[in-house]
């Protein structure tokens, strides 16, 4: 009986023991057959990553952002650092390449931009450049100064209309077009630009030192002709345009215009809202311009009536002659679309305009 006894005791502290090694079993199988599926999940997935990277059709070499041409961009830059004895500058090689990118678009539009050049760009199109403030012609190897702003650095250290600046910074401009001349101002990184001036009268040259400052861009300027014809040229469509217009074509109506000539030669373009800012005080009611973008979202920018008694005599009556060279951008073409049906104009006063000389603000 004793030993009876013994025997079931031990088997009843062995039941708990039992449980606790079935619970552990259990629990081991739940933990393999989940690492079980998701190996089984990962292999599924790189199937189909590799999949995807070799047997897809955009996966080539001239397919951007596929797999070998990742693989061809690392061979290429490969052999550079085996091969080019140059300084290798990373930055630039990433920014020609999306460039390049763009630029296989085919399209003069569209345009791929560093951070750097982009707020450059915004800075333009604003109104705004870093110069000192002077309006120049190309003369030869030397850059002729056909205007001097009022407040501005050039003012302030004495430059006068007429000089002639022959050197900039210790280099003289011989060989260079008007755009590289002006250019070396332009692009300079420095804070100040040394100038070397002849001027009638001196004997030598004039050196100057001149800060560059962010200055207004004069955009729209204009004057009067014979004949009470109004002679109103947009270089830019800025921020600034639209603003300038107004002052300008306000001063020819006081001055009694009868006709206006409106000089688009040389310009670039710019923002279509300047362009359409500057038209609304020209033009009546009416579309001006209609846009549609690649998922064929229209928008309409229309012209709204300006009352009567903003200008002295209506422009809308107004005779209006435009003058673009064919190559303006399409902002500028935009004004030979709308409805300035009574084109008139004086050949004699169109002449005196298209003798006139190139200059650049500077």
């Amino acid at each position: 009986m004793k030993e009876e006894k013994e025997g079931i005791k031990a088997a009843e502290q062995e039941k708990p023991k039992k449980r606790r090694n079935r619970k552990k079993n259990r629990k081991n199988e739940m933990r393999k057959s989940y690492f079980a599926g998701m190996i089984s999940m990962l292999a599924l997935v790189m199937i189909v990553l590799v999949g995807t990277t070799f047997l897809w059709p955009g996966s080539s070499a001239d397919h951007p952002g596929g797999f070998w041409s990742w693989r061809k961009t690392a061979a290429i830059k490969a052999m550079i650092s085996q091969l080019y004895a140059g300084d290798v500058d990373d930055t630039e090689l990433s920014n020609a390449m999306y460039k390049g990118m763009i630029s296989g678009l085919g399209d003069k539009y569209s345009t791929y931009y560093t951070k750097e050049e982009y707020e450059a760009i915004k800075t333009a199109q604003e109104g705004y450049y870093q110069g000192i403030g002077v309006t120049v012609t190309l003369d030869g190897d030397k850059l002729q100064v056909t205007g001097v702003q009022d407040d501005t650095p050039a003012a302030k250290a004495g430059i006068q209309a007429d000089d002639r600046i022959v050197k900039i910074d210790g280099q003289t401009l011989e060989g260079l077009n008007l755009n590289d001349a002006v250019g070396l101002l332009k692009n300079s990184e420095n804070d100040t630009v040394t100038l070397s001036i002849e001027r009638e009268g001196e004997a030598d040259l004039i050196e100057t030192e001149v800060e560059k400052e962010k200055l207004a861009a004069i955009v729209a300027d204009g004057k009067m002709l014979d004949d009470k014809i109004g002679y109103l040229a947009i270089s830019e469509f800025t921020g600034l345009t639209s603003e300038q217009f107004q002052k300008a074509y306000q001063s020819l109506q006081d001055q009694g215009m009868e006709r206006l000539i409106i000089d688009l030669r040389g310009n670039p373009g710019g923002l279509v809202t300047a362009v359409c800012d500057t038209l609304r005080q020209i033009l009546p009611e009416g579309l001006i311009v209609y846009t549609e973008d690649k998922m064929e979202n229209g928008k309409s920018i229309p012209a709204t009536a300006i009352p009567r008694s903003r200008f002295h005599s209506s422009c809308w009556s107004m005779k209006i002659r435009q003058v673009r060279q064919k190559s303006s951008r399409e902002q500028s073409k935009i004004t030979a679309s709308e409805r300035l049906s009574e084109r008139r104009h004086s050949e004699k006063a169109l002449s005196r305009i298209h003798s006139s000389s190139r200059t650049a603000a500077w």
